[in-house]
């Protein structure tokens, strides 16, 4: 009996043992493919780009941590070639676990085709909202988490102020009235040589224009569509009118052959030589600026409509980080997904200094902050002054500089743009062209505009 008891004990832990093994053995197999930026280019540990920097430190890190959970990143491009790509593989029958993404998110969340996350609390309350907005759903539910972000400010070249007789340091520039008067003086004082703003115009990047546009109009209560549907269009919303004419008397302070060039690089870099003197920015120009050789360029908050209206502001490059519904690995890929939203990660995206990419959480925007002021200088990555050769102190003016654009994020209304078509991207171009061009008076142009866009968006209804 004892015997066959040991036997019996003996098949027992050889049976779980075996088990252990072959779940060991599994999860050393397991792969989560990511579309991801910047994909596997920075993997080569011979690419000397900064940002692959950071982009190697977050594999390392996450394979010190899991090491039997591989990760194959897909550069699958961005946007509209990103979501082509997608859908190409949900077609074919093989999707990726995970994939990155912005605006056509919802999009995908609306069909079932990614996974809802039941994130810890405390990293959920962590998430700035607005950055998460676009795959949140009405129960407050996500899907997914952003591993970067970027707002808008308002830039200056203070070189062009003073030129023109003004001190930047002490011109107002809080309201619209108060920059459409320093426009007018800067552009009156520079005779057709340097103007007082930059507006970008439409562009061959559809929702270039509308970004940049965008945080004003939401200032007024005005919406493009109705949210969170967005299944109809509201642009002749009687709110939005004033934004319109904001715009349409800033232009008239605008070199023209600027502002409809198209090529929104070559528009945006006009302030940075000194023809322009101001313009909305995304948190990536204080690099950009710098290596222009605008070396002052400033950043404000954006101009309100008046001293007591909310402040407003929309993400940019907001990147975000999604589960496909599809994936056999749920569990592994909602973990990598609360380690990019972990501090580990978000306190390490901005300190390469490119693209002007932002934690989006609170406490790595916290640091920033803390890091300006001299403190949490021991937190900083050790790219920063191991491949960067940076200074602890050098941190403090880097942190410096992105002060206004870390406020805007934690202190602001953070919207999103609409996610329409791009049709509806192109109609509205015409619209804001339209807008820019003619005196015809806005709220007629607004009217026809609503019409063409019910046609746009309810066409599938046929």
């Amino acid at each position: 009996m004892r015997n066959t008891a040991l036997k019996v004990v003996f098949i027992i832990v050889l049976t779980l043992s075996l088990g252990i093994l072959s779940i060991a053995a599994q999860e050393g197999e397991i792969t989560l493919v990511v579309y991801g930026e910047p994909g596997p280019d920075c993997e080569d540990p011979n690419n000397a780009w900064e940002f692959c920097l950071y982009s190697r430190s977050v594999t390392e890190l996450w394979y010190e941590q899991h090491p039997n959970i591989r990760i194959e990143w897909v550069n699958a491009g961005w946007d509209a070639e990103l979501y082509s790509a997608l859908n190409e593989a949900i077609d074919e029958g093989n999707p990726p676990d995970i994939t990155i993404g912005e605006t056509f998110l919802p999009l995908m969340m609306r069909d079932g085709l990614l996974l809802p996350l039941d994130l810890d609390e405390e990293i959920h309350e962590n998430i700035v909202p607005g950055t998460v907005a676009y795959v949140t759903d009405e129960e407050g539910i996500l899907y997914g988490v952003p591993i970067f972000t970027g707002v808008f400010a308002w830039e200056i070249n203070p070189d062009v102020f003073y030129t023109a007789g003004l001190l930047p340091e002490t011109t107002d520039l809080t309201t619209w009235d108060a920059v459409l008067d320093a426009s007018t003086t800067i552009t009156d004082t520079g005779g057709s040589i340097y103007y007082g703003n930059t507006i970008l115009g439409p562009t061959n990047l559809p929702a270039a224009a509308l970004f940049r546009f965008a945080p004003y109009y939401y200032m007024t209560g005005a919406d493009f569509c109705n949210m969170p549907a967005c299944d109809e269009p509201t642009l002749n919303d009687p709110l939005g009118v004033a934004a319109y004419e904001f715009f349409r008397e800033l232009v008239q302070s605008a070199p023209e052959e600027i502002v409809f060039n198209g090529e929104e690089g070559y528009v945006l870099s006009q302030l940075f030589n000194g023809t322009t003197a101001m313009q909305t920015a995304g948190s990536w120009h204080i690099a950009w600026a710098a290596g222009s050789g605008c070396v002052d360029c400033r950043y404000l908050p954006l101009p309100l409509p008046t001293e007591n209206t909310e402040a407003t502001n929309v993400v940019v490059g907001n990147a975000i980080y999604s589960i496909l519904a599809s994936t056999e690995h749920p569990e592994e890929a909602k973990m990598f997904l609360e380690f990019l939203a972990s501090d580990e990660i978000q306190t390490r995206v901005l300190w390469t200094g490119v693209g002007g990419r932002l934690p989006a959480t609170y406490s790595a925007l916290q640091m920033v902050l803390d890091v300006s002021e001299g403190d949490s200088l021991d937190n900083l990555p050790a790219f920063w002054s191991i491949e960067l050769s940076r200074e602890p102190e050098d941190a403090i003016t880097f942190a410096s500089d992105y002060i206004p654009f870390v406020h805007q994020l934690m202190e602001t209304d953070l919207r999103t743009l609409p996610f329409w078509s791009t049709d509806m991207n192109i109609l509205w171009n015409e619209l804001f062209l339209e807008v820019l061009q003619t005196d015809r008076p806005i709220e007629e142009i607004l009217d026809d505009y609503q019409v063409r866009a019910e046609q746009i968006m309810h066409a599938s209804d046929e």
